[in-house]
């Protein structure tokens, strides 16, 4: 969910960015997160109906001024709760996500913190061709089968 965010507000930073002047400070946008639904994957991995709700704050800096180096950083702080059979999981989703653009145009994008049901630690990716050039060291997707088994009838 994370990373399909970052990739489309880097899509928009990018194309909105032009110069190379550092003078300015950033854009800041803080945008509250309250989101609740199903959530397909874990009803598909736990064998019954699993719901969510998604709530907190991402503080959103752009950098438009720039052409190259850091154009955006966000800081995310939230919990993402899953229920099923009256029973609820939590985990907190916090970190920040850093975007920045080489001279050459290319852009990385690198992903901190802790993610439910994905990781802790740092993952840095090319969002055009899907090249990862660092992964995390801490799994967390044994969360799922803790979030299942705690949400069991």
């Amino acid at each position: 969910m994370r990373k399909l965010l970052v990739t489309v507000l880097v899509a928009a930073s990018v194309m909105a960015g032009s110069g190379v002047s550092h003078a300015g400070g950033p854009t800041i946008e803080r945008i509250p997160i309250n989101e609740s639904g199903t959530d397909p994957q874990l009803t598909a991995y736990c064998g019954f109906d699993v719901t969510y709700t998604y709530k907190g704050s991402m503080m959103l800096r752009t950098f438009s001024d720039r052409a190259s180096g850091l154009v955006e950083l966000t800081n995310l702080n939230a919990v993402a709760t899953v229920s099923a059979n009256g029973k609820s999981f939590s985990g907190r989703d916090v970190g920040a996500d850093i975007v920045r653009v080489a001279a050459d145009g290319s852009v990385i994008i690198a992903v901190v913190g802790r993610i439910p049901f994905s990781f802790t630690g740092a993952l840095k990716y090319d969002p055009e061709t899907g090249e990862v050039f660092l992964e995390p060291h801490h799994d967390l997707s044994p969360e799922a089968d803790t979030a299942c088994a705690a949400l069991a009838a």
